[in-house]
């Protein structure tokens, strides 16, 4: 027996309610706070680092200039006394070598240190196989703390018992005084270097990594030797690192005063 099935209709959907159009003011509104959102999650991210800025940079700076201007000791107490310990500088006996130390320790340890980072740079960015083991034992001295560098250098420049004079005997030659006043600066010179050419060599590699490989092969097509290649291409391109690497190497080595 056959039943034919009514078929209902179907209701007619609701028509979507439609919302108000918004005017120009509301619309600036709008954009202004999602703005405002926007820079409080951007500064909410960078509070830490400006924290740490002001509590270990700028908060020493002050503290720093503030004792400048005081007179005493930790256990007679100190008094204010001016612009007067900077008055009675030049007229220090000493004041006027070590600022000339400095400025001679400054003037050699940053371009050769500057200059055999940049060299074992080029030289690590054309290593393949093995390349992170390189590049720990390049950056390892950096990593050694400066008392432990100044005990390694010490035995190694020891007139008795050094590495340094010992070599010099072994070859027939009389021991020198390493640390004595007329090289101590020099051997001093050579542990910065020493000390600091990793660090900047992992620095420029991570730019020289970074350099368009496209110039490069352009130039090899054009005929360019290795050399043009460093000189018009790879210096222009790391211009800017490299002045930013001079005036942080600076400062350090002013440090040491």
């Amino acid at each position: 027996m056959a039943s034919t099935a009514t078929a209902l209709p179907r209701p007619e959907p609701a028509p979507a309610a439609r919302r108000p159009r918004l005017s120009q003011n509301e619309h600036r509104q709008l954009a202004r706070r999602r703005r405002l959102k926007r820079e409080l999650t951007g500064w909410t991210f960078l509070a830490p680092m400006f924290v740490f800025f002001v509590v270990f940079l700028l908060v020493p700076v002050i503290l720093v200039f503030w004792w400048s201007t005081q007179s005493g000791g930790l256990t007679t107490g100190s008094e204010f006394v001016g612009l007067a310990n900077f008055r009675k500088l030049p007229h220090q006996i000493d004041a006027a070598a070590a600022i000339r130390n400095t400025l001679t320790f400054a003037l050699l340890s940053v371009p050769i240190t500057l200059a055999i980072a940049l060299g074992v740079a080029m030289l690590l960015a054309r290593v393949g196989r093995g390349a992170s083991t390189y590049r720990f034992l390049v950056y390892f001295p950096a990593l050694v703390p400066g008392v432990v560098a100044g005990l390694i250098w010490v035995f190694l420049t020891s007139v008795d018992f050094g590495l340094f004079n010992t070599l010099l005997r072994s070859a027939g030659l009389a021991p020198v005084t390493w640390l004595g006043a007329k090289s101590a600066l020099r051997v001093l010179v050579a542990l910065d270097v020493w000390r600091n050419f990793g660090f900047w060599a992992i620095f420029f590699l991570a730019a020289i990594i970074g350099l368009p490989k496209e110039l490069y092969h352009a130039a090899e097509l054009d005929g360019a030797n290795g050399w043009q290649r460093f000189h018009r291409l790879t210096l222009p391109l790391l211009r800017r690192v490299i002045l930013f690497a001079v005036v942080v190497a600076t400062i350090y080595a002013l440090q040491i005063f």
